[in-house]
């Protein structure tokens, strides 16, 4: 990466690597509206890190794009975050996807506090989660284990997950005009609802049981 500026070790991108980095973050946004599905937030979000990681970390060869020891970019479908301790059987499954997580990890931490054992999983993508195979799934998501969902957007993409063990707290609505985190209070982005949607699911289990 060419720098304009060092500070304290950290390198200054210059005018051609923003550049290019904007440039990335403009294709994420052509994709998603060429697609008419998802959104940009996290590419554009990530472009510099990106864009960073490719230019000074990664081992590639562009002349001999597949030569063994290269380094590579992977997109993962899905993947566990904070799993139960050892030998404990977890109550309930919290699904994140990006901007989420980090309620459902506090989240996580708060139902310990009140008995419920919690594993947290981010599934970036419902459609290539979806196209994998079953026993990477099952792995990810065991059957017949009790989820819920946390969608700081349209529940839409959950449908096909949604079942009588399954929730989804999501962002269905439009028009709401406040700062950030009074919306995200609003459509019940919280640890407390979170906390209680949880123990509505594992309630709502026991009584069919």
């Amino acid at each position: 990466m060419t720098s304009s500026a060092t500070l304290a070790g950290v390198v200054a991108p210059s005018a051609l690597d923003k550049l290019r980095i904007n440039t990335l973050r403009f294709l994420a946004v052509d994709m998603v509206q060429k697609a008419n599905s998802c959104h940009p937030g996290l590419p554009m979000g990530s472009a510099t890190m990106a864009y960073t990681l490719w230019d000074r970390s990664l081992k590639f060869n562009p002349h001999d794009p597949h030569w063994p020891d290269r380094d590579r970019f992977v997109l993962s479908a899905s993947y566990v975050l904070a799993d139960v301790p050892s030998g404990t059987r977890p109550d309930i499954v919290l699904v994140a996807i990006g901007s989420e997580v980090h309620l459902a990890l506090d989240s996580r931490d708060q139902l310990a506090t009140q008995g419920v054992q919690a594993i947290v999983v981010s599934v970036p993508s419902t459609n290539l989660f979806s196209s994998q195979p079953d026993v990477y799934r099952n792995r990810i998501l065991p059957p017949g284990m009790p989820l819920l969902v946390i969608e700081a957007a349209s529940s839409l993409g959950w449908r096909s997950f949604v079942g009588p063990q399954i929730a989804v707290i999501g962002g269905d609505t439009f028009g709401a005009s406040a700062p950030g985190s009074v919306v995200m209070q609003h459509h019940g982005f919280t640890q407390e609802t979170v906390c209680k949607q949880a123990h509505l699911v594992l309630h709502k289990l026991k009584e069919k049981a």
